[in-house]
């Protein structure tokens, strides 16, 4: 049977009556409010504090297990970018010399290119001079 506020005001005001109205007030303070089969036991706090603390325990291991994973995947991750970067440092070694190759080739066409014009200029000179000194 559940104990109404009602059913509590009535005992007191029967209490009040029977003992005086400190006495009965100091009774009501005593009893709980509630049904007594709500109330904590002792062994209940005792049983609800051992399974916080092995809920606290579990915890712990659980962050130091994902702590572990997670210095294994940070390695994984800077031998990866160990690689990367010998990949990319291969990469660019490549393409300067090919730069390399490509200039060294375009240098020896424009020089070729100069001399055969520096030639055909000093040829057609020449023989304009030779036109002249024996014309002349």
């Amino acid at each position: 049977m559940a104990v109404t506020e009602s059913d509590r005001l009535a005992l007191y005001e029967k209490m009040k009556d029977a003992l005086g109205r400190k006495e009965a007030t100091t009774l009501m303070d005593i009893l709980p409010p509630t049904q007594w089969k709500d109330i904590a036991s002792k062994d209940d706090v005792a049983a609800l504090r051992q399974a916080s603390k092995d809920d606290v325990a579990a915890l712990r291991q659980e962050v130091v297990n994902l702590g572990i994973e997670l210095r294994g995947e940070m390695a994984e991750v800077r031998n990866e970018m160990v690689g990367l970067h010998s990949e990319i440092r291969g990469e660019i070694s490549g393409l300067r010399n090919e730069m390399i190759d490509r200039f060294a080739a375009s240098d020896r066409k424009h020089t070729a290119l100069l001399v055969g014009f520096a030639l055909t200029m000093w040829l057609g000179q020449t023989a304009t001079i030779l036109t002249v000194v024996y014309a002349g």
